[in-house]
């Protein structure tokens, strides 16, 4: 009976030895799950702070092209409304290249007022730009406008067009270059 006993007692320390690695094994399995879940969770968070980013980086572009539609605005109105070149060199001359400066105004900075300037009407009205980035401190534009003046009784109305190159410097966007294209006839009215 000894001998039966014996054996039974083996096979019970057996069978302990057995479950306890089962237990060991199906808590492995556990862990390795948890941690599989972890890792996909740690990269979805990786993906959803990378898209986080991007919608930043497009923000930022959307304010500035908003920015830059309102400025440009600002400086083809000023631009064109202007009759008298010493107003335009002083409304103008900080946003604008030496270059652009120079093909506005002229070699020569006014240093007055000119009188009798406001003999031509002229206004600016349904102003387009459209933009984009070439690289990140370039953005170009194309600038659609309707163009009316007028001199006495005759009122001419043009569709205008200019391309614009905008540069950062240091942090400061300027007025690069200034092209105007011409589409076609004005037409009286």
């Amino acid at each position: 009976m000894n001998n039966l006993w014996e054996k039974y007692n083996k096979l019970i320390f057996i069978v302990i030895i057995l479950v306890l690695f089962l237990a060991v094994m199906m808590k492995n399995s556990q862990l390795n799950k948890s941690e599989t879940s972890l890792s996909e969770q740690d990269e979805r968070v990786a993906d959803l702070e990378k898209e986080i980013k991007e919608q930043e980086k497009v923000d930022e572009i959307k304010e500035n092209t908003d920015t830059f539609d309102k400025d440009l605005t600002w400086f083809v109105t000023n631009t064109y409304e202007s009759n008298d070149p010493y107003e335009l060199y002083n409304k103008i001359k900080n946003s604008v290249s030496k270059e652009v400066l120079v093909q506005l105004i002229g070699e020569e900075i006014p240093t007055e007022p000119q009188p009798g300037s406001d003999v031509v009407t002229k206004k600016v009205q349904s102003v387009d730009v459209y933009g984009k980035y070439v690289g990140e401190k370039i953005y170009h534009a194309v600038v659609t406008f309707d163009y009316e003046y007028a001199y006495k009784d005759t009122v001419q109305k043009i569709q205008k067009v200019v391309m614009i190159e905008l540069k950062d410097m240091e942090g400061d966007w300027f007025v690069t270059d200034f092209k105007e294209v011409q589409l076609g006839d004005s037409y009286a009215s």
